[in-house]
């Protein structure tokens, strides 16, 4: 063998070795340490395969099937919004009711879902779902975490959160989102001058409050979204958050 040919082989062999690394491991290894704790991936060798877990009674049942049966982790963010829901939505008068869990597993796509209910008295009030959306990369044998959801909805009884505290929740889902605090401060700023100076009802379906999709290299941030939606009379909805790829 020349040496001519030995040094093109060596070269080949390091390339291959680089190409295979990146596809594997440190999908997120450009991210910053913030958003990387957002982030999640491990190796896998199969889909999900095609189930339905519809009203899982309990957290432990529902933990218990996404990190054992599926091998997935449920990162921190979860448990944050868990808490930010429990701290936010209640008052006075309006009280949790069902907590219901589900995982819906489609080839190569599951959801872990876990929708929240507040009452007042008998009268529903809040719906809140937060989604976690897991994929699986043949291609590279790699499952990780591509989105992550929160839902608010607010019940047509009602026109306001329970609290009339919208601006207090975007802060508060911004900073568990990690989006800087200038960027949370300049979009509600933004939002609230146009609520006070609309001459008219807002009817938008989908409103952005906060968003970082227009400044980021997507190589190396998540995109992160903040919105409402108005219905056609003008009354919010819903108040909606995505952190995804």
């Amino acid at each position: 063998m020349s040496k001519r040919t030995a040094t093109i082989g060596i070269i080949m062999l390091m390339l291959l070795f680089v190409f295979s690394g990146c596809s594997k491991a440190g999908k997120y290894d450009d991210f910053s340490k913030e958003d990387q704790a957002l982030s999640w991936q491990a190796e896998r060798k199969q889909t999900f395969g095609n189930s339905d877990y519809s009203k899982i009674a309990t957290e432990k049942e529902a933990f218990q099937l996404v990190e054992e049966k599926y091998k997935l982790h449920i990162p921190a963010y979860y448990e944050e919004t868990k808490k930010l829901i429990a701290d936010e939505i209640p008052s006075d008068t309006v009280k949790p009711g069902e907590t219901v869990y589900a995982v819906f597993a489609r080839n190569k796509e599951l959801n872990f879902q876990t929708r929240y209910t507040f009452y007042k008295e008998e009268e529903l009030q809040i719906v809140s779902e937060v989604t976690l959306n897991y994929e699986y990369s043949e291609t590279n044998s790699l499952a990780y975490l591509r989105s992550q959801t929160i839902s608010i909805k607010i019940a047509p009884v009602n026109g306001v959160l329970p609290n009339d505290n919208l601006p207090d929740l975007v802060e508060k889902m911004g900073k568990n989102m990690n989006i800087p605090a200038e960027k949370i401060k300049s979009g509600l700023a933004g939002y609230e001058k146009q609520v006070r100076e609309s001459t008219s009802p807002i009817t938008e379906e989908f409103l952005p409050i906060v968003t970082n999709q227009e400044s980021i290299d997507k190589k190396n941030a998540f995109n992160k979204l903040i919105a409402v939606s108005y219905d056609t009379n003008g009354t919010v909805r819903e108040l909606y958050a995505e952190i995804s790829e």
